[in-house]
């Protein structure tokens, strides 16, 4: 009976510290400023960690809002999504965790697999439909040299 016990409580706490540690985001930072009682975070020449979505983001600059589930990473802005084999480069991404989608202001450059390169501005990329889509021109280029000029967006 004692064991019945401790595997349900193991379980439990188990499936608790999942959630918990489903909200995490990690800094690595040269420089943090904690905000509204810790409910806003930014951090200076960043190295950004989303463990739950297996996303890195290098930028000068990451902010973090728990309460709108909102970052924002601003001026020399990597980010490397392992879970999708792809990467985004821009100088200013939003991202929005809770209907996860990025979505990408000014010039941005997409590294799809690395079968495909795409040059555009203003670009959304939806994590759960697995779309990239904009509404301004764009220039796709294949592995094998193929370039594609699209005028009024693409999806």
């Amino acid at each position: 009976m004692k064991i019945k016990f401790f595997i349900i409580v193991l379980v439990l706490f188990y499936s608790l510290s999942a959630k918990l540690l489903s909200d995490e985001v990690n800094f690595n930072a040269k420089k943090m400023e904690v905000q509204d009682n810790g409910n806003n975070i930014i951090a200076y020449i960043s190295e950004t960690f989303i463990p739950e979505k297996n996303i890195n983001i290098n930028s000068d600059v990451a902010n973090y809002n728990k309460n709108k589930k909102e970052l924002i990473f601003t001026d020399n802005v990597y980010l490397k999504d392992n879970a999708n084999d792809l990467i985004i480069e821009s100088d200013k991404i939003k991202y929005q965790k809770d209907k996860d989608i990025f979505y990408s202001s000014g010039d941005t450059k997409f590294q799809i697999s690395g079968k495909y390169i795409i040059y555009s501005s203003n670009v959304y990329f939806d994590r759960k439909l697995q779309n990239i889509f904009g509404n301004d021109k764009t220039k796709i280029e294949d592995h094998e040299k193929n370039v594609f000029n699209l005028k009024n967006g693409f999806i």
